[in-house]
């Protein structure tokens, strides 16, 4: 279980770090959270 809880911390820093690099996909990704919460 720890090793797919770290896979995914791996995975969202590279995320975040991809998203960071590309303000479009930030703007994308910001849209997805908000269509989640309604």
């Amino acid at each position: 279980m720890k090793n797919i809880k770290d896979l995914f911390l791996k995975n969202s820093y590279l995320l975040n770090f991809a998203i960071g690099k590309m303000p479009e996909l930030k703007n994308n990704k910001t849209t997805l959270n908000h269509k989640k919460m309604n």
